[in-house]
C-alpha cells in the first residue's frame, strides 16, 4: 500500500510538472508574440513619424513662399505708388 502511494504521488507530480511546463512554454510564446508586435508597432511610429517630418518640411516650405510672395508683392505695390505719384 505504501509503495501503490509513493508511486501515484510521484504520477501526480509528474502530471502537476507537465502543466507548469506546459503554462510556462505558453507564457514564454506570448511574450514572443507581445515582443515581435512591439518592435512592429515602433516600427510603424518610426515611419509615421518620418512621413510627418516630411509632412511638416512641405508645410515649412509652404509658410516661407507665402511670406516671400506676400512681401514680394507689398515692395511692387509700394513701387507702383511710387511710380504714381510721380
Amino acid at each position: 500500500v505504501l509503495n501503490k502511494d509513493l508511486e501515484m504521488n510521484k504520477i501526480k507530480l509528474r502530471e502537476e510538472e507537465t502543466k507548469i511546463i506546459r503554462s510556462a512554454n505558453q507564457a514564454m510564446a506570448r511574450q514572443v508574440r507581445m515582443r515581435g508586435m512591439l518592435v512592429e508597432t515602433r516600427r510603424q511610429i518610426e515611419n509615421e513619424e518620418y512621413e510627418f517630418d516630411g509632412i511638416y518640411d512641405d508645410y515649412l516650405t509652404l509658410i516661407n513662399d507665402c511670406k516671400t510672395n506676400f512681401n514680394m508683392k507689398i515692395k511692387l505695390e509700394h513701387f507702383s505708388l511710387m511710380k504714381k505719384d510721380t
